[in-house]
């Protein structure tokens, strides 16, 4: 067991340089892999972002804005057009995607597996109206937006579109002369979005979709953590 030990540290002392950084970069691997999630939606968003603001609209990010009742809608954009209110909903789902207005639930195929998931157009709605309740004569817009690998082979309801058509959409929406009264509903929107931001502390305000679930976050700070503490531990 001691010639063991022995041998053990002759080979720390030997290549302790080696160990050092190659111990530290295989700790960052596992906390960007269980972070994965995080960082493609961080991603995503980026991309969303910049096709956004490429064209040069007025936005407003991580808005808070209450349902009516007891809760709340979260916006990730919303943003300024001669035209309207634009609003986007995000949906995380690719493949061939069947879709209607009417129906409950619509599905998506992967491959040789199909996945039903709740039609997502009268939470639209319902967001719309939360908007349009700081001021109900106010143009609004809501998009369903799909990653741009997702297929309709069977159409799309009108108000779901590719991300790769959301640039098009947005210029398109910047034709004519700037609207006055949605200048002042637009003012009116971004004060409660700042009241949202001043309420962080109330529960239903942080009903932002999470990416990371408790397990992957706290294995993330786990070996992001124990990388710093085996980098310190070793120069020490």
């Amino acid at each position: 067991m001691n010639d063991l030990l022995l041998h053990i540290a002759t080979i720390d002392h030997q290549y302790s340089i080696w160990i050092t950084w190659i111990g530290f970069p295989l700790f960052m691997v596992c906390a960007v892999f269980f972070s994965s999630p995080l960082l493609v939606q961080k991603w995503k968003e980026w991309r969303m972002l910049r096709r956004i603001t490429s064209t040069g609209q007025e936005t407003l990010r991580d808005v808070f804005l209450s349902d009516g009742v007891d809760g709340v809608h979260y916006f990730p954009f919303i943003i300024l057009t001669r035209q309207a209110i634009v609003f986007f909903k995000k949906m995380q789902i690719k493949g061939v995607i069947f879709a209607a207005d009417s129906i409950e639930y619509w599905t998506q195929v992967i491959g040789k597996r199909s996945y039903k998931f709740h039609n997502p157009l009268p939470g639209l709605e319902a967001e719309t109206a939360s908007i349009k309740a700081l001021d109900k004569k106010v143009a609004v817009e809501g998009r369903v937006i799909f990653t741009s690998d997702s297929c309709f082979p069977k159409g799309k309801p009108n108000t779901v579109m590719l991300e790769s058509e959301v640039k098009e959409y947005l210029q398109e929406k910047m034709q004519g002369e700037p609207n006055k009264n949605l200048l002042l509903s637009w003012d009116l929107l971004k004060s409660a979005a700042e009241e949202g931001k001043s309420n962080k502390q109330d529960s239903l305000l942080m009903s932002k979709p999470k990416a990371l679930s408790g397990f992957r976050s706290r294995m993330t700070w786990l070996f992001f953590l124990a990388g710093i503490a085996w980098l310190l531990l070793r120069l020490i």
